[in-house]
């Protein structure tokens, strides 16, 4: 016996042949592979839904441009023969674009935004919550004032926060949207927060339309539905799911609560007081 052996049962150890080891880190390894496998057909999924509503967008896009082309070459021919149901169409057609055009864009935005930080290095701040939130706010001032919806910031001056600043401002921002296309007119979305040792909740709660339990269900897995909102807008909710997806990555949350339908919902979103680096 080898004096290498020998000390090795004197101290308890059990030796294992190399081929054994060997073996051992090939399951690992192939652990390892299957995992990294499974998160990229999770990845390719996610950017195929997104890059499938992304082209129905663009598709509705053109094909309103050209009904709109096709009217004002109409009105050329009849010459001084127009009238005002034409124009009205056409502007219609128009608006209808250009709502397109905001939607492809907001929608390539988040995908960029997703694909460029799950590759890049980017590093947690310490922020205002308040002051950040109402900056999202300014931004999206036009769009609570077209449903003269009301907007209150409940959250503490002094509540600071340590996260990716980045992803928490298009995660509100992207919570903020929605709550404003499924809340009806003259009505109220408000954030508060709540602090532990351990966490930082943002609420973001409307007076809306409200959700179902099966809806709620569905809203965080890749089964993108499209639901319209109170004034008629449309919208596949497929920002929530990328951004639900990022904050998981990062041991943040994004979690969705309603009474039932036709009472307002709240989303929740969790911050640990640790989030982990990407």
């Amino acid at each position: 016996m080898s004096e290498k052996l020998k000390l090795n049962l004197i101290r308890g150890k059990d030796p294992k042949p190399q081929a054994v080891v060997e073996g051992e880190k090939s399951v690992n390894e192939l652990d390892s592979l299957r995992k990294e496998n499974k998160e990229l057909k999770e990845s390719a999924l996610d950017y195929s839904t997104a890059f499938h509503d992304l082209k129905n967008f663009l598709t509705s896009t053109f094909g309103f441009v050209d009904l709109s082309l096709e009217q004002l070459n109409e009105l050329i021919e009849k010459g001084n023969n127009i009238n005002i149901g034409d124009i009205k169409t056409i502007r219609d057609y128009i608006a209808t674009s250009l709502l397109n055009r905001e939607k492809s864009l907001k929608l390539a935005t988040d995908m960029m935004y997703i694909s460029r930080t799950e590759i890049g290095n980017i590093e947690k701040i310490k922020f205002l919550g308040k002051e950040q939130i109402s900056s999202i706010i300014n931004i999206l001032q036009d769009k609570l004032k077209q449903k003269n919806i009301d907007f209150k910031n409940e959250v503490p001056e002094d509540l600071e926060i340590n996260f990716f600043i980045d992803l928490f401002r298009r995660t509100i921002e992207n919570i903020v949207e929605n709550a404003i296309k499924f809340t009806p007119e003259n009505g109220l979305i408000s954030i508060s927060s709540s602090e532990t040792d351990k966490e930082i909740k943002i609420y973001v709660k409307d007076n809306g339309i409200g959700m179902s339990k099966e809806r709620i269900n569905k809203l965080f897995k890749n089964n993108i539905e499209s639901y319209k909102g109170t004034n008629g807008e449309s919208g596949t909710g497929l920002g929530l799911y990328l951004y639900y997806k990022k904050l998981k990555s990062v041991s943040a949350n994004l979690e969705a609560e309603s009474e039932r339908e036709g009472k307002g919902s709240t989303f929740i979103v969790t911050i640990p007081k640790e989030a982990k680096n990407e």
